[in-house]
């Protein structure tokens, strides 16, 4: 019959937009993980969401800590000249500041009759009709809202907002591995003013962290270190090393007195404390290890035992 057929067309018209949303989502996830950083995966990001809608306008924003004003972080179709802020005075709340205060996807059918928010000035300026809006999510609560609008009167649909929210969660853990990663690169920046060594290894004996100090030290360069230095090139005497490796496992730390050797293949003799780091499951890691040369004060002591 033909409401049959209506019927399957409808399902295979779903399906087809199912299957280019999919694609859309995976596209992204592909961008993630390449570490492209989050501003240029939010560019990215309201690219394929516009593309895939087939609208003309989308963008993301971010709630300023003073929690009045809101930032374009990024945006697709938008004029040039539009703002960076947009006020969100209380009454008037656009439709991306009611998405933040509501923390929920906003579907956002004819905005002249919409009585929940008047629109920025943007909004209006652009002649938006139709829209949805979801929260991207941060550490504390909303970080911001990526939405979709369009200049015609559409009717989006709950697996478009299924969509969008899959695309905001990704900006969101983009968000969230830029922290870390901020935070570590900080980390490292103090710990590569430290005179002493400073040494991170795997479990499976790789370097993962090797400091100014190291570079120093033990004359192997950041880059012929990480991912290359063998522990047999690095110890004099493997059983002591073996030793030592052993007590960090079991007791969580290992400090004594061991002998090393330098690129050049000469001896040196440190002071080292080395401390087991767990994931925040209790898991083993990685360890942690500060490494003082004492080559000279050892060779001074044996000269005054002569002498």
């Amino acid at each position: 019959s033909l409401g049959t057929i209506l019927q399957r067309k409808q399902a295979e018209d779903e399906l087809r937009v199912r299957a280019i949303q999919q694609a859309a989502i995976a596209e992204l996830g592909q961008e993630a993980l390449r570490s492209i950083g989050s501003s240029n995966l939010t560019e990215k990001a309201v690219a394929i969401v516009a593309r895939t809608f087939g609208v003309e306008y989308s963008s993301v924003l971010q709630s300023l800590p003073d929690g009045s004003s809101i930032k374009v972080v990024a945006g697709f179709g938008w004029r040039p000249g539009t703002e960076v802020k947009a006020l969100l005075p209380a009454g008037r709340k656009s439709v991306s500041g009611y998405t933040l205060l509501s923390e929920g996807p906003i579907i956002l059918d004819d905005l002249a009759t919409d009585a929940r928010f008047q629109g920025s000035r943007l909004f209006h300026r652009d002649g938006i009709v139709s829209g949805v809006s979801v929260v991207i999510r941060g550490e504390n609560g909303p970080w911001g809202s990526l939405g979709a609008f369009t200049t015609r009167h559409r009717a989006f649909t709950p697996d478009d907002i299924v969509f969008v929210q899959s695309i905001a969660d990704l900006i969101a853990e983009a968000n969230r591995r830029q922290r870390v990663e901020d935070a570590m690169a900080q980390q490292a920046a103090l710990l590569d003013k430290a005179h002493d060594a400073i040494i991170v290894r795997g479990l499976d004996h790789c370097i993962l962290f090797w400091n100014s100090g190291a570079e120093r030290l033990y004359g192997w360069t950041r880059n012929e270190a990480i991912g290359y230095l063998k522990h047999e090139q690095l110890y004099r005497d493997a059983a002591d090393y073996h030793e030592a490796n052993e007590q960090v496992f079991e007791l969580g730390e290992w400090g004594g007195i061991i002998g090393q050797r330098r690129k050049d293949g000469s001896n040196l003799t440190v002071q080292a404390h080395w401390t087991l780091i767990r994931d925040g499951s209790g898991k083993p890691q990685s360890v942690f290890s500060i490494v003082t040369d004492i080559t000279q004060q050892l060779a001074l002591e044996q000269q005054l035992k002569q002498s």
